[in-house]
């Protein structure tokens, strides 16, 4: 069945979701046959939508069930926007890299069901488990500078904390990736990028994300004490509407860097408040106990340590003195 068939009933469905049409109907308006609507709606259950059917009332969209496919993701993202989804990858960082390495233009959503090998902060293993998470990347070519890369894990921060409101969850953050709720680590940022040594240009950054949806049947592993989940029950969206919405913020933020007024948002939603105690773990070296003074307008974390010092902080972790 050709897409346009498919997207065409979905489309149709959509419009009138508490409705019951005919299958004569929906083979009308969509200048088919009705066994073509038939196949239509079987392919789209195949892919996980929820569709009833009643003989001699029709089709109708029940509740449930979403679609997690690329031409979901396309719809909902637009004109341009390219999209892949995958049942298994090792990380969704790895295949967006390797799709720039291959030329794609991007914008490019990549998005998979499960990771194997989901990456974290200084190569951690990301817990990334089927059916409760959310797990996509983007790849973008915006007009940047390399100096300007460290706005981007705020910019991408802040694109996932204003469309999560959409759909009814109030983020924090916590600096410099961790998307925090209701005090437990919901979701984290993983933003990478090549830049061009000729110009100090950027070629392409991709963008990570990592989230909660919903807690595991079998609950979070024990050495994830301060794992939590978006949302306690039923995703008021599917996923491929709430990894849309966050891409869509998201390509709008870096297309306005460095000019873009985030920052200051960024900051009141950051655990990271001036006089916040905290303790350094660095790339290098040991972790020390630091006084947080203030998150400059470039994304980075200016501390002061025990002996007066002040230290200006591009990465590296930062823990909440108990």
């Amino acid at each position: 069945m050709e897409f346009s068939t498919k997207q065409a009933l979905l489309d149709a469905l959509r419009a009138a979701p508490d409705r019951w049409q005919s299958g004569a109907a929906l083979a009308r308006l969509l200048g088919v046959s009705r066994n073509a609507v038939w196949k239509a709606a079987e392919e789209l259950r195949a892919e996980g939508l929820a569709l009833e059917s009643v003989p001699r009332r029709g089709y109708r969209i029940g509740t449930g069930g979403e679609l997690f496919t690329a031409e979901e993701f396309r719809t909902r993202l637009g004109p341009g926007w390219q999209a892949e989804v995958w049942p298994s990858l090792t990380s969704t960082n790895d295949r967006a890299r390797a799709a720039a390495a291959e030329g794609v233009a991007g914008p490019l959503l990549v998005a998979a069901t499960v990771q194997t090998s989901g990456r974290g902060r200084r190569g951690r293993a990301f817990f990334s488990p089927p059916g409760s998470g959310l797990y996509f990347s983007l790849l973008l070519r915006p007009a940047l500078l390399a100096v300007d890369a460290p706005l981007v894990t705020a910019a991408a921060a802040v694109a996932a904390r204003r469309a999560l409101l959409q759909f009814g969850v109030r983020l924090e953050i916590r600096w410099v990736n961790d998307l925090m709720s209701d005090g437990k680590k919901a979701g984290g940022i993983l933003t990478e990028s090549v830049s061009n040594l000729e110009d100090g240009g950027l070629e392409y950054l991709v963008a990570g994300f990592g989230l909660n949806l919903t807690s595991p049947a079998d609950g979070f592993p024990s050495s994830l004490p301060e794992a939590g989940a978006l949302f306690g029950g039923e995703l008021p969206a599917g996923r491929a509407q709430i990894a849309a919405a966050i891409a869509l913020e998201f390509e709008q933020l870096i297309h306005r860097l460095p000019e873009a007024d985030f920052m200051s948002e960024y900051r009141e939603a950051n655990l990271l408040q001036p006089g916040t105690r905290v303790f350094v773990s660095p790339a290098r070296g040991e972790q020390y106990p630091a006084l947080v003074q203030q998150i400059d307008p470039s994304g980075r974390l200016v501390v002061k340590t025990s002996d007066g010092q002040l230290q200006v902080l591009t990465g590296g972790e930062v823990f909440i003195a108990e």
